[in-house]
Parts: structure tokens; sequence; C-alpha cells
């Protein structure tokens, strides 16, 4: 009981709406703000309870990083989307993929001046891996640690589901999805919160008071939605950033890119870069 409990509370503390940096950089990074948690969780339940929580990191929503993962055609793509996103991060202990079969795949953390990863790292790493390829339709997905440093997974059948997804969050309903469509439809206006009030047909108290309620305000989904409209303009298309910037209500391509890099870890730049790798 108090395993899952520590589990399901860094799962709230990734999933909470205030976040505006990407849960799995969050969670991912050795010396990331989550470090003596993780740790908590492995003192408490060992590898299992941190691959859990890791193979968990698939179901949280705003996540440039699982939008770029998800999208991996197959696991060599995974592989190089991966080590290009570790890159980015500055981690220092890459993870290195081997292909053994078809359906399987051996994951090692490589040393970094002469140290070697720490368990949990290695633990998060293959539940992050583990959760990404059941996101992605592979069945029977288990793990095999049987050297103690490396991991085996492997699989019967996949992929069965490609397509990626970037939501906003974990649920939005009724009035606060009146006013997600507001501003999804118009990401460059400059609405206030009277104007969403009077867009939605609610009071400005009643519109404040139900953003209260998700532990949330209206400023920081507004930001979330437009770093997301970036996201997929970025991924997608090859419109310039300035063009990106001025469509999904940034000011300009520098601006773009202070709050991208805040919120993924990575440049605009670098994740076009990565986004074509198939």
């Amino acid at each position: 009981m108090r395993v899952q409990q520590s589990v399901s509370a860094m799962l709230v503390q990734l999933a909470a709406p205030s976040h505006l940096v990407d849960p799995c950089l969050l969670a991912l990074q050795p010396v990331g703000l989550l470090r003596t948690q993780v740790a908590e969780v492995a003192r408490i339940g060992g590898r299992d309870a941190v691959v859990a929580l890791g193979s968990s990191l698939s179901r949280l929503s705003f996540s440039p990083a699982l939008y770029l993962l998800e999208g991996a055609d197959d696991t060599e793509a995974l592989a190089l989307r991966w080590r290009a996103l570790e890159f980015a991060w500055g981690v220092e202990h890459l993870t290195a993929f081997s292909r053994e079969s078809p359906r399987s795949v051996r994951l090692a953390s490589l040393p970094f001046d002469g140290r070697r990863p720490s368990g949990p790292q290695r633990w998060m790493i293959c539940g992050a891996v583990l959760g990404l390829l059941r996101a992605q339709g592979y069945r029977d997905v288990s793990m095999d640690l049987d050297d103690g440093e490396s991991i085996r997974i492997s699989w019967s059948h996949g992929p069965t589901r490609t397509s990626p997804r970037l939501r906003l969050s974990e649920a939005t309903e009724g009035a606060v999805a009146q006013v997600v469509a507001s501003l999804e439809a118009a990401p460059e206006a400059d609405w206030t919160p009277r104007l969403l009030a009077t867009a939605t047909h609610q009071s400005l108290r009643t519109l404040n008071r139900r953003f209260q309620s998700r532990g949330e305000t209206i400023g920081v989904m507004q930001r979330r939605l437009r770093i997301r409209s970036a996201t997929l303009a970025i991924a997608q298309t090859q419109r310039s950033f300035t063009e990106v910037a001025h469509e999904t209500g940034f000011s300009d391509a520098a601006h773009l890119s202070r709050s991208f890099r805040a919120a993924s870890g990575m440049t605009p730049s670098e994740y076009r870069r990565v986004a074509r790798r198939r």
C-alpha cells in the first residue's frame, strides 16, 4: 500500500495542471527535481516500483517528448529519438539500444566518467520504454533483468498503433472544455479571462472558480495550449519559426524558442530535427 501511495503521489505531482514543463523531462533526468522522490520509491518498493512508475509516464498528458517517442515507426526509430532527447537534455549516462531479435531489444545505460548509472535511473528508463511500447500497441511486453547491468525487453506482437498523441490535460469537460476550444481555435488571440468568460457564457467569478478547482489558472492553460500548438507545427510542418511563433501566440521566434525550451528541454530546431528521424 505504501509503495502504491508513493508512486501515485509522484504521478499526481508530474501530472499537475500547473506544470508547464514536460513531465518526462522532470522524471527521467537523473539530476532532475524528482531524484529524491524516485530514490524514495526505490527504497520502499525496490526495482518493480520504479519500473511501474516509469511505465506510467506514457499515460501523462502534455509531453512533447512522448509525442516524439510515440511517433517512432519501430524500435530502431525509437532508439534514435531517445538518444537525441538524451543529448538535448544533457543526460550523462546515455542509453544504448541493441536489437536482439525481431521481438526483443536490450537496454543498457552507459558509464560516464568512470561512473555507472544508479539502479533507479536504469529502472525508470526501462519502465518508460515498457510504457511506450504498450502505448504503441505492442502486446505481451515484458522485461528480463538477467545480468544486473542490461535489461531485455520483449513482446509477442506489435505495434498496432503508431499515431502519436499530445493531450492537453487528463480531462476537460463542460464549461472548461468550451474555454479550451476557444483558446485552441485562436491561440494567437489576446485572450483575457473576461473575454473567455463572455465567449463561453459564464461569469468571470464562475470561470475562475472552475479553474481553481482544477489546480491551475487560465493563464497557465493558455500557455500550455500555445506550447502544444507550437509543438505540432514544429514537428509536422516546414514553416519558419517566425511564422510558427505568430500563428501560436508568441511575439517572435526568440520568444517561441525561450518558451519552448523551458517547456521541453529542447530548442525548436533540435525538436524539428529529432521529429524528422522516422
